[in-house]
Formats: C-alpha cells, structure tokens, sequence
C-alpha cells in the first residue's frame, strides 16, 4: 500500500516535469546578426552565441577580417545576405548600377569565404510570379559558377510560394507573430520551406510566450534551421539569466525544458481611428442638419424629387454655398476613412514597408497609413475642386459655382452610408473582400458625381446639348478610363501593390 502511494507520488511528479517541457528533437539554431561597429563587442558576441549552441550566422557584409577569422575559429556556418528588399520583376529585370555594384561587392566578400555555405539573393519578393523566376535565374546561375552551390531567399508566412522551384534555392520563412496571433499561427505550406525565421510584433519583444509557442509550432520540422534576430536573443538573454541555458538545451537535448516568467501579454492592437472619425462626422452631419434650415429642407429632396430639386437649384432658389461646401469636406474626410480602414486590412506592417521601398512619396504627410488617408482626403478634394470648376466653365448658361457646387455635391451624401457600413465591417473583423468592396464603391460613389452632375447641367442647356457632354461626360469617362487602363498595365505599379498586399 505505502509503495502505491510513492508510485502515485512519483507519476505526479514525473507528469508536471513532463506539462513544464517541450518534446522537441535537438534542433539547429541561427541568428540573423547585426553585427556591431566595435570589433571587441562583435567577437564577443560571436563566443556569447557558440555557448549558447547557435552554429548559423546570417548577416551581410562586410565585416572585418578579424571576424571573419573568428568565425572559422568558432566552426560557424554562414549563411550570407546580399540585403535586397522587396524586389519586384523590374529590380533585377533592368538592375540599376547600384544594384550590380551592390550584387558584385557583396558577392565577391561572401564568395571569398570558406565559411560561408549559402548566399541570400533577395528577401520579399513575389516570387509566385513567373516573369519574376525569369528575372533571377541569370543572377543564381552567376553565384554559383562561384565556390557556393546554394542560393536562397526569405519570403514571408503568407505567400503560398505555389511555383518557387526556382534553380538550386531554397527558402527561409519569416513567421511573423503579433498579439491577435501568438496562440492561432500556424506555417503556411512548410513542406516548401527549408528553415523558418522567428519574427515578434514590436508590441512582444519584450515577452518569451511567443517564442516558445514559435518552437511548438515548428517542432513538427526538426531537422530544418530556425533562426532568430540577435538583438533580440541578447537582450532576453541578459534580461532572463536562464534563456541562455534554454536556447543551450534547444540546440543540445531531444527535451526541451523552457522555463517562462510571468507574463501578462497585450491584446492586440486595434486601430480606432476611422471610428473616431466616422463618429465626427456623424456629429459634422446633425449640427449641420440642426443648424441650417436650407439643408435640412433639402437633405432627402434630391432622391425622393430629383427634378424638382434640380429645377430648385437652376431658378436660384439655393442661394448658399455653405451647404455643399460642407458636404464636399464631409464626404473628403469619409474618402479618408475608408482609405485609412481598407489599407490597415489589406497591409501587414511588412506589407506596407514594401509599398513604402517602391512608392516613398505616399509618406510625404506623415508615417503609416495616417499618410495614405491624407492622401485619400486631398485627393478627394482636389477631384471636387477641379471638376466643379470643369462643369461650370463648359456650362454657358451657368453664371453662379454655387449651382454646380451644390448639384455635385449631394450625391455625395452616398459615402456617408457606404463608409458607415465599411466601419461597421471592419470593427467587426469581417472578410477583407467586404472592406475592400465597401472602400471602391466609395470612390465610385465620387467619380460618379461628375456625370450624374453633368447630366443634370445638360438638362438646361439652350442647345449644344451632345457637345457639352462630350466635353463633360465624354471626356472624363475616357480620362478615368485611362488612368485604370495605365495602373493596370503597369506592371511596376501592380507588382509592388500585389508584393505589399501578398506580405
């Protein structure tokens, strides 16, 4: 009897040691090293990781030739980075001289290097693509008529990298891990990967729960690397005495004993911006509907009696331009809004960083996507102002801006609707494809003030009626025609929206 309960007492023992582990084989670790400017920090650096089992290096060139020498003291592999970023076809399709001599330089250090065992081309690119594959092959055929047989590159977890049998390469994927996702994530397509790199949102940096739900999600992958940024291993490493010994036994031990403190993780970051806006502008709408009497009689008129309130607007009888003036601001800052919801849905962080690299200039009012909302607002109103002033001055027998102002200006009030909607799907986490939708029926909404506008004017025209339109309508359907025609054939500007959407 008294053997059973020490039995009993050992299996309880045995099964707690057993809920504090992980069953992970023995596993390769690598870093992504930022090596310092400071020799002395860089070899120490470069000890501090051999004690800690870690065998990869991953880092670009240069670096001096005292850490090269240490690198072949210590028996590291290197796996060498040419640091190209969010390519697209045309990158290396028609290289800039830059590009060559960057390719060349590094190349040619890495190339000089017993140590190094494979050479990263590119990281971020849509690789799907098969004018893309095209591209690359001459470039990965130049690098291994060199001592290094092995190319590779990073792609992101979201890329399902159908077609990347691309010659002799292999890939690295980033696992990027935020607070919304640290429990759910799982890898996308892991039999095309050949090692996997642990990437934590700014906002868990500082915690080891991702890190580990990282290991348990690739222990089903153990014979393939995974590797790790050194600034942030370091900085665990001297904040937690005992992750040094963890990452030991990662890379030593069939169990994997990973002692966690206690954390108490953030929830994920929401973004209340189009919110806090569509609220003012609802707020915008009632003091306007309480305070001006001509908009509150007109507010409904111009879709239950569209006639009668055109008819209203041609005999004078709409005198102010207030009104319009402020749906036209209005329906800027819904354009905004919209612009704002549909880029934080559509554009990882990473995703955005690659539309930054190619597009700088939609930074030009600020960072993150607060800039690609201001250029939605000013866009919008430039739109109005410019079509606004085209209207009037085709019109002859319009002597007042206030008529065609207000005439383009109600349909507007459409937006209100369509971007309570979108934000309504977007709080509530519903599909990207509804959002998306919801964000391009808002600028149809303001495109197509202009012609139902135009054919309003055309209405009371003395004659010439065909010409006008011509001039209006005509003109600006083929005008905006055009501009969709240009941004989808151009394979610049739809690679790089498909490179920043695919991350």
């Amino acid at each position: 009897m008294a053997y059973s309960k020490y039995r009993f007492f050992f299996l309880i023992l045995l099964f707690l040691s057993f809920s504090s582990s992980l069953a992970i084989a023995q596993r390769t670790v690598g870093v992504q090293w930022e090596i310092p400017k400071q020799n002395e920090k860089a070899l120490h650096q470069l000890e501090q990781f051999q004690n800690m089992g870690i065998s990869i290096l991953k880092f670009s060139p240069p670096a001096e030739p005292a850490i090269w020498q240490k690198i072949e003291e210590l028996g590291f592999t290197v796996y060498g980075d040419l640091d190209i970023s969010y390519p697209i076809t045309e990158t290396f399709a028609q290289p800039d001289s830059s590009l060559l001599r960057k390719i060349r330089n590094k190349s040619g250090i890495l190339l000089q290097q017993s140590s190094v065992k494979a050479i990263g081309l590119f990281e971020y690119a849509p690789i799907e693509k098969e004018s893309f594959k095209n591209a690359i092959q001459p470039y990965i055929r130049e690098l291994k008529k060199g001592r290094v047989r092995r190319v590779y590159f990073t792609a992101s977890n979201q890329q399902s990298l159908i077609h990347n049998e691309v010659d002799s390469s292999f890939v690295i994927k980033d696992i990027w891990l935020k607070p919304a996702n640290i429990f759910t994530s799982a890898i996308t397509y892991p039999e095309r990967a050949a090692a996997y790199h642990f990437s934590p949102a700014p906002s868990i940096r500082q915690y080891l729960t991702p890190f580990k739900h990282f290991l348990s999600v690739t222990a089903d992958y153990p014979n393939k690397p995974i590797f790790i940024n050194s600034k942030w291993l370091l900085e665990n490493a001297n904040r937690e005495p005992t992750f040094s010994t963890t990452i030991q036994t990662l890379t030593s031990e069939s169990e994997l004993i990973f002692p966690l403190p206690n954390e108490s993780l953030p929830t994920d970051q929401t973004y209340p911006a189009p919110i806090i806006i569509l609220v003012l502008i609802w707020a915008s709408v009632a003091l306007h509907y309480n305070s001006s009497p001509l908009y509150r009689k007109s507010l409904f008129r111009y879709f239950s009696a569209h006639k009668f309130f055109i008819d209203d607007i041609f005999q004078r009888h709409i005198r102010s331009v207030v009104p319009a003036i402020i749906l036209i601001f209005q329906n800027a800052f819904l354009i905004a809004t919209s612009t704002c919801a549909v880029s934080v849905t559509i554009f990882s962080s990473q995703g955005f960083d690659a539309l930054v690299y190619h597009l700088p200039g939609i930074v030009f009012w600020g960072s993150g996507v607060s800039a690609l909302a201001i250029w939605g607002f000013l866009i919008s109103l430039l739109l109005a102002l410019i079509n606004i002033i085209w209207l009037y001055i085709s019109h002859k027998n319009i002597t007042s801006l206030t008529q065609i102002a207000t005439i383009y200006a109600w349909p507007l009030q459409l937006n209100l609707i369509i971007t309570s909607i979108l934000i309504v799907l977007f709080s509530s986490g519903a599909s990207s494809y509804y959002i998306v939708t919801a964000g391009i029926l808002t600028i149809v909404v303001q495109l197509a003030s202009f012609v139902i506008t135009s054919f309003d004017s055309a209405r009371y025209l003395s004659s010439r009626t065909l010409v006008y339109l011509m001039l209006t309508s005509g003109l600006y359907t083929f005008l905006v025609a055009a501009f969709f025609i240009w941004v989808a054939t151009s394979s610049t500007l739809t690679e790089t929206i498909y490179l920043a959407v695919s991350l």
